[in-house]
């Protein structure tokens, strides 16, 4: 069975659907042939693929140019590759699919991630589009129960008997985990401090603000013997600088910026606590999974993340780490309440650890979406 992947960006470009994209392509290839094809990167590429990609040079960065030219690689893949299946990786990308499917007669697969279902709610016309894409689609495969839910919402004609559930998962054999002492050596971070850690793009749904608006009362609790670590780059980065300024936190805060991939698993492993509180402040723009936590999980550390969205089904409250609302009041009380006791923190940890080897593996994952498109 000869599979083509649609992907509108792949790696080296960086960022969960890409990486989600890389993952899925490299983990269907040990069962079909797979092929990919995507969008040139502007990024140098620094590793070698395992399957075949096909990146073409976008001509604009206009939506509709891209869909044209994608079409026009699609077709002349169709007739030389002959894929029995297309698999795009956001309903968006699979618009070419749609029209292969009308005139082609090969099915297509779609992934929906969260928030590229909503964000255009209020587009009559994009939301239409959608929902035609999305009905015509053989199979859909949710990362969460909750992205399965808006789904369903925002397209209520479609087959609910074609809409599944396949968790993200983590390829193992790609991560390292280090001694604490360690891996705060290989970073020259201080082996007394007790560092909270959050990795992601910095934008206002990631909750960075919630963090530094409660540094001092943090600094209080722990002096100088705390210190809150942000990996990862985003438009609202220069924004947070200067409210850690104001604040004058500065002590508290190190802005690391995007890091090299191999110092990640340094960072997870350095840390005494994974905080990220993923805010849903409209149905436009959620966390639909939240793979960082189940990342912080597996390096056994303990999380808290918002209470919403797709991070309600990586996280076990109590269990793992805490489920909190994604405002300064109520991360001050978990701080002060219940994340302070070293012994506890190891205890959720492992139980994170363990969690995550039986529910996000990304062996089991592909092994599902196989199964699903078999």
């Amino acid at each position: 069975m000869r599979i083509l992947i649609l992907a509108k960006d792949y790696p080296p470009t960086v960022g969960g659907v890409e990486n989600y994209s890389k993952n899925l392509a490299e983990g269907l290839s040990n069962y079909k042939q797979v092929k990919v094809l995507t969008f040139a990167s502007k990024q140098p590429l620094n590793f070698k693929d395992n399957v075949e990609v096909v990146r073409v040079k976008p001509w604009s960065n206009l939506e509709f140019v891209m869909a044209i030219q994608l079409l026009g690689y699609l077709i002349k893949l169709t007739i030389n590759w002959r894929p029995n299946l297309i698999f795009a990786t956001t309903w968006k990308v699979a618009i070419p699919a749609y029209l292969i499917k009308k005139f082609g007669r090969i099915d297509y697969v779609i992934t929906a991630h969260g928030a590229e279902i909503t964000r255009h709610r209020s587009n009559r016309f994009i939301m239409l589009l959608m929902r035609g894409i999305l009905r015509s689609a053989e199979k859909i495969i949710c990362v969460s129960e909750f992205t399965k839910s808006r789904v369903i919402n925002y397209c209520p004609s479609i087959d609910t008997n074609r809409v599944f559930v396949v968790h993200n998962g983590i390829n193992f054999e790609s991560i390292k985990r280090y001694e604490t002492n360690e891996a705060r050596n290989r970073l020259s971070l201080d082996q007394d401090k007790i560092y909270f850690l959050t990795i992601s793009r910095i934008d206002n749904r990631k909750g960075h603000d919630v963090v530094i608006e409660s540094l001092t009362e943090l600094g209080k609790l722990f002096g100088n013997n705390f210190e809150y670590l942000i990996v990862g780059d985003g438009p609202c980065r220069s924004q947070l600088e200067e409210r850690v300024k104001a604040l004058k936190v500065n002590h508290l805060v190190q802005f690391t910026g995007f890091v090299d991939f191999e110092l990640l698993d340094y960072y997870y492993s350095s840390c005494d606590l994974f905080v990220l509180l993923n805010k849903m402040e409209s149905e436009e723009d959620f966390e639909g999974f939240g793979l960082v936590f189940a990342e912080a999980g597996y390096h056994g550390k303990p999380v808290i993340a918002g209470k919403n969205g797709g991070p309600l089904e990586v996280v076990k409250d109590g269990v793992t780490g805490y489920l909190v609302d994604p405002t300064v009041k109520s991360f001050k009380e978990i701080i002060n309440k219940k994340a302070l006791d070293q012994g506890q923190l190891a205890k959720l940890g492992n139980n994170g650890m363990q969690r995550v080897k039986e529910n996000f593996d990304l062996e089991l994952m592909v092994a599902q979406i196989n199964d699903l498109i078999e």
